[in-house]
């Protein structure tokens, strides 16, 4: 895990085939692992020489990289080769994870396109300093319209009159709404914000699909971002999975012990956890197994490993080393932003304390000199009988008096 640490992407162990043509000759190797880039292993030759390019094509995922040879290792017979990929990070969600891709992107603040094709439809997240901006989709069932009508903002007839609207003049559909009086101007830009994260969300359900991340300037032309930052967008996407298999895939052995990473505050202090994940995390101290975990945790096992999931995409924790030390978070760390709304909510005065007298302003003396022979204060039990007794005495006084009279 301490050369994980520093890449920005996280590497993929790999046993596949795979081509290497340098030059006028091909080489036939094994890929061991790859990222932004690929390690492979072959056999020896001079022509291999850091700095040269290769195309490298992994057979076994059908997928072609034109790379760069940055470093090498002599094996004997074999030699084991570092590539960096020259073009644009791409490949197939089947290998690579979404949540790897949007943290790594986001380590490098990079600024570009990510595009995901499945079949005939693109969809596109837009990202600007390594956080997404906005997201487009080709597909007809995640445009606007469609979506205010799946989610019940808007009728059937309304969509329709607006529809028409957008043919005739090339109106926007949301300003068509709002111009109808279907949808106020205040809400346009939350239900875009949702339509947005509503396309992004859907793409952490998919198992494959062809990804490419087009480094480039953005347009100008869209007008709202996205609210929430890269790392809820991670956890609510990861978090909606509901294919198991896909969640089993992404989790280590029931065996494994996590640590929580050396420096986790930068990400973990832009997540909004939810309070159950929050007393999972609490439990991921380098002792405790992913069993124990399940079992202490207050979620089922299935929403417990997304947990998991997300916290190891993010490297809020990782799977721990067997010469390093246990390591977690304080739970002040991990619970603080309750307990801060919690005090926020108390008032200056608990309810018991401000119905109690204030020390200072009990003097014996004062209460004996108002109370003749009796230092007891009034608000003693003693004294309350003491005045009851008097009244009593009292109101039999004067009905004696009355009765003589």
């Amino acid at each position: 895990m301490k050369g994980k640490n520093k890449r920005h992407f996280i590497r993929y162990e790999s046993k596949s085939m795979c081509e290497v043509t340098l030059g006028s000759k091909t080489y036939r190797g094994i890929v061991v692992d790859y990222s932004e880039g690929i390690g492979v292993i072959i056999e020896n030759s001079p022509d291999i020489i850091e700095g040269a390019e290769a195309d490298v094509k992994i057979l076994d995922y059908g997928t072609e990289y034109r790379s760069q040879i940055v470093w090498t290792e002599s094996l004997g017979y074999h030699m084991r080769i570092g590539f960096r990929n020259v073009g644009n990070l791409k490949g197939n969600l089947e290998h690579y994870r979404l949540a790897d891709i949007l943290v790594g992107i986001n380590r490098d603040k990079k600024n570009g396109i990510l595009e995901i094709t499945t079949g005939p439809v693109v969809r596109k997240i837009y990202i600007e300093n390594g956080s997404n901006v906005f997201a487009a989709s080709s597909c007809k069932d995640d445009r606007l319209g469609e979506y205010l009508l799946k989610q019940g903002k808007i009728r059937l007839e309304e969509f329709n009159q607006a529809s028409r609207i957008v043919l005739k003049t090339g109106q926007k559909l949301g300003a068509a709404l709002v111009d109808l009086g279907c949808i106020d101007r205040d809400d346009l830009d939350r239900f875009i914000q949702d339509q947005i994260e509503a396309i992004i969300f859907r793409l952490f359900n998919l198992d494959e699909g062809l990804f490419e991340f087009k480094e480039t300037s953005l347009p100008a032309h869209e007008p709202v971002t996205l609210q929430l930052s890269l790392a809820d967008i991670i956890y609510r996407g990861i978090k909606q999975i509901n294919n198991f298999v896909s969640v089993q895939k992404m989790c280590p052995p029931l065996h494994t012990i996590f640590n929580v990473a050396r420096h986790p505050m930068p990400m973990l202090s832009s997540l909004t956890l939810e309070d159950d994940d929050k007393i999972i995390l609490s439990h991921i101290n380098g002792v405790h197994p992913l069993n124990t975990i399940l079992n202490l945790s207050p979620c089922t096992d299935f929403e417990t490993l997304k947990t998991i999931v997300t916290l190891l995409s993010m490297e809020i924790i990782h799977v721990k080393e067997d010469d390093e030390a246990p390591a977690h978070l304080p739970s002040e760390e991990i619970f603080r932003e309750k307990r801060e709304a919690e005090e926020k909510v108390k008032s200056p005065l608990a309810p018991d304390a401000a119905c109690e007298r204030p020390a200072e302003t009990y003097n014996p003396d004062a209460v004996q000199a108002t109370a003749g022979k009796s230092a007891i204060p009034a608000d003693r039990p003693a004294g309350k009988w003491f005045y009851i007794i008097v009244v009593c005495i009292l109101v039999a006084l004067s009905g004696v008096i009355i009765y003589l009279s």
